[in-house]
């Protein structure tokens, strides 16, 4: 073998590693969803659609939660570490007078690309896109037309009409079973996907925070850009 069979070889090799690290990169950039079968396979009877939907409608309630500091469900749905961080933010936001809002929610979309069994969890990462107005407003002195001060709330920053586009990877937790088939036992409410520990009709106790899911981070991604 001669020494340009030995640099073509070569070649070849270094590009055929690159098509397979692109290919994996492409792959990774995709985010498949969660099939159904799997679902299936995991003894759920839920589809991936409904649970979806499910978790990014709770990601939002957990931020309108915040705003008007609904602890009792804070501390129901998200985890205890996470719960903390919240509390400390409220508290550094009222000792600086101001409050942070979030209105408008618009969904782009919302995917379920992993499912997980990790001991004695089950682990779940929702891809989600949306955007929403995003301001700032604290409590400030002002004279009235009277000529009288008074306290009224002032946006000192962000804007109530300018669009602010999110994209996370959100991650989900709660105690492995094989689904989470509920019937309340006080009125016969029967829900196939417990997302909390209250039936959503009479609001009596159903099912511990271990068995239902958690709410646990997000990490910030910008993963549909690059596709």
């Amino acid at each position: 073998m001669n020494y340009i069979t030995l640099i073509i070889i070569f070649v070849v090799i270094i590009i055929l590693a690159g098509l397979v690290l692109a290919y994996f990169m492409y792959d990774e950039k995709k985010l498949k969803e969660v099939p159904n079968e799997l679902l299936t396979k995991l003894g759920k009877l839920y589809t991936k659609e409904e649970f979806e939907t499910a978790l990014y409608d709770r990601y939002i309630e957990i931020i309108e939660s915040i705003q008007n500091e609904n602890y009792l469900l804070l501390r129901d749905v998200v985890a205890d570490e996470e719960y903390n961080k919240i509390l400390l933010k409220i508290k550094e936001d009222k000792d600086k007078g101001q409050k942070e809002m979030f209105i408008n929610f618009r969904k782009g979309f919302s995917k379920l690309i992993s499912f997980k069994l990790n001991n004695d969890l089950e682990v779940v990462k929702l891809w989600v896109k949306y955007t929403d107005n995003e301001y700032t407003e604290a409590n400030r002195e002002v004279e009235n037309e009277n000529g009288e001060k008074v306290i009224e709330k002032t946006i000192i920053k962000g804007d109530k009409k300018k669009d602010i586009s999110h994209e996370y990877i959100l991650t989900f937790v709660k105690g492995r079973t094989n689904n989470e088939d509920v019937l309340c036992p006080n009125c016969g409410y029967h829900t196939k996907l417990c997302m909390n520990n209250k039936c959503v009709r009479c609001d009596s106790m159903i099912a511990p925070k271990k068995m239902h899911w958690v709410y646990v981070d997000k990490t910030l991604t910008n993963i549909s850009k690059a596709k």
